[in-house]
């Protein structure tokens, strides 16, 4: 009498240690996963808390007479920190940088006034879209006039980023950073405001986008010779 096929014993014993091993794997892969993400968000977070403490520590050479001013545009006060240090005869000349084409320079005026320092002294950019075009503007102006220092105006939680750029186009030229604090961008409380937050966060990546791209891109030699 024929007996019935029996199990291979070896398939009992492969088979279960195959599947354990394979679960054990994705398990590894999936902690590693998480771990380098949660130490990518730890970084992240603690690079942000230092990028927000930097703002409320910024400070200005105040008093300084320089060669030229650049404003960015982006907040009226900026451009009235700007001519207040140029009716000081703290400058030879001001850049507003990043003026729209339907802003004219009237109604500039009559905006921050100084109609006489407009007539003299200062000078309108209209290529500037972003702060790496207001950084090759500028740049470009500086070189024009032969300028050994410059005083840059623009918002305090604006100025890392404009720096980085900047200085990527004017490595011979010392730059002064002039931050402009308004109540409305107060980072004293920033973890209460939402739209704060939001704010500081989206400067602080842009912030960290130039720095890579400052790195990967170090200079444009297009800014080095005079436009």
């Amino acid at each position: 009498m024929t007996q019935p096929d029996r199990p291979d014993p070896g398939h009992f014993l492969v088979q279960p240690t195959s599947r354990v091993e394979a679960r054990r794997l994705v398990r590894r892969v999936v902690l590693a996963v998480f771990g380098l993400a949660g130490l990518g968000l730890a970084l992240l977070g603690g690079g942000f808390a230092v990028f927000v403490e930097s703002l409320s520590r910024q400070d200005t050479e105040f008093g300084r007479p320089v060669d030229g001013i650049a404003a960015l545009t982006g907040g009226a006060e900026r451009i009235g920190d700007a001519l207040m240090v140029l009716e000081e005869g703290r400058a030879k000349r001001l850049l507003i940088s990043g003026v729209g084409a339907p802003v004219t320079e009237k109604a500039l005026i009559r905006q921050a006034g100084h109609a006489d320092l407009f007539l003299c002294c200062v000078d309108l950019g209209r290529e500037a879209l972003n702060t790496v075009g207001n950084a090759v503007e500028t740049a470009a102006w500086v070189r024009r006039n032969n300028y050994k220092s410059l005083l840059l105006v623009t918002s305090n939680y604006h100025m890392p980023r404009a720096m980085v750029e900047l200085r990527r186009h004017l490595k011979d030229v010392h730059i002064i950073p002039h931050p402009v604090i308004t109540d409305a961008v107060s980072v004293t409380n920033w973890w209460r405001d939402p739209a704060l937050f939001r704010l500081l966060f989206t400067e602080y990546l842009k912030y960290l986008a130039s720095e890579v791209r400052s790195r990967v891109i170090p200079d444009n030699p297009k800014t080095r010779a005079p436009a």
